[in-house]
């Protein structure tokens, strides 16, 4: 363990904790987890999760400025069967193209870092917009990035990881309560 690792962790964690009480400052902590695990990804060659840092970066820029519409003009809310269908369809895509750039590139795990980038990019999106299906995304991620990081020797960040798989089943279940009308 590293003090790279545990700042990325640190703040992605707090970011996580605050996403679920739908706080604003997710965002900004989110950044600095970026930030960080930028650092951690370009050392252990994942392409895949570099990038990645990057679209998150672009991202939470968004999700901090749609975020502080007030809470009537963004609710949190299920996708439609429409939006349901352009997220399959935009995610087939995005991973074929991943797929073949790490692989062309020399990327480490190149099928896993293309799942963990497309699940990532699809889930901050949702986010972004406050959809409930991003959590479920994230569930999906968080499963898949325990196993990259324990490949790859980041104990921390795998130990980590199970925690965010917690607190994202969390998250599903608080966002949909939330919709629900008492």
């Amino acid at each position: 363990m590293n003090i790279i690792e545990i700042i990325a962790v640190s703040f992605t964690l707090l970011s996580v904790i605050l996403t679920i009480k739908d706080n604003l400052l997710c965002w900004p902590s989110g950044i600095i987890g970026v930030i960080f695990y930028s650092i951690i990804f370009y050392n252990h060659n994942l392409l895949g999760d570099l990038v990645l840092q990057g679209v998150f970066l672009f991202q939470s820029i968004l999700g901090w400025i749609n975020w502080r519409k007030p809470k009537e003009e963004l609710p949190i809310s299920w996708l439609t069967k429409k939006q349901l269908g352009y997220l399959i369809n935009g995610s087939v895509v995005l991973y074929m193209i991943t797929f073949c750039l790490t692989s062309k590139f020399g990327g480490n795990m190149p099928f896993l870092d293309s799942a963990i980038m497309t699940l990532g990019v699809m889930a901050t999106f949702l986010l972004v917009k406050k959809k409930i299906e991003s959590w479920i995304l994230w569930i999906l991620n968080d499963i898949l990035l325990i196993v990259l990081f324990s490949s790859n020797g980041l104990d921390v960040s795998s130990y980590v990881y199970g925690l965010f798989l917690i607190l994202a089943s969390i998250g599903l279940w608080k966002w949909i309560k939330s919709t629900k009308v008492v």
